[in-house]
């Protein structure tokens, strides 16, 4: 878990910046507890097939859903801190990781509108999990440890360019 925000909050270039980044740890938090959730799910199935607990696997299936949920909402606070503050490093940090994070957004657009995909397409792969994948329609998305690093390689380069920032910064940025 991180606790980073309050050691360079100030740092950020508005409140509006400020409060991205405090929420941005949030998400990437509740991201990191769901793939531990995850995790735990996984090593308490027995495995397919008959005798499976319906509520363990319904806990993973939700469990799933929210890990995809906080990972889309850590990645467009990241944008919002990168509009917000105005850094060029911080938007660029954003350009390099958006198409990263898409796969993780298509994700969580297929289980946040689950009910719109009760179609053939679909039905056959209505939600899977094999070795850290995660299948839907016939997609895969990552929901292993590599998968994860990339929102938390994020991240770790955001406070690495919000704590390089000399201790002025904020101050002396505005008032040009």
């Amino acid at each position: 878990m991180y606790d980073e925000t309050l050691n360079i909050i100030w740092k950020a270039n508005s409140l509006k910046a400020s409060v991205a980044l405090l929420t941005l740890e949030k998400y990437v938090n509740g991201t990191m507890i769901q793939w531990n959730r995850i995790q735990e799910d996984e090593i308490a199935l027995p495995g397919p097939g008959p005798g499976v607990d319906q509520t363990l696997m319904q806990t993973l299936f939700l469990d799933i859903h929210f890990y995809f949920i906080c990972y889309e909402k850590a990645q467009n606070l990241l944008e919002r801190l990168a509009g917000t503050d105005g850094d060029p490093k911080l938007y660029n940090l954003w350009k390099i990781h958006k198409p990263k994070f898409k796969p993780f957004n298509d994700a969580r657009n297929h289980l946040e509108h689950i009910d719109e995909r009760m179609k053939k397409k679909y039905l056959s792969d209505f939600g899977n999990i094999k070795n850290g994948t995660f299948s839907f329609g016939g997609e895969c998305f990552d929901i292993s440890a590599s998968g994860l690093k990339i929102l938390t390689d994020a991240y770790e380069q955001v406070v690495g360019i919000l704590r390089s920032r000399p201790k002025n910064y904020s101050t002396s940025s505005k008032s040009g």
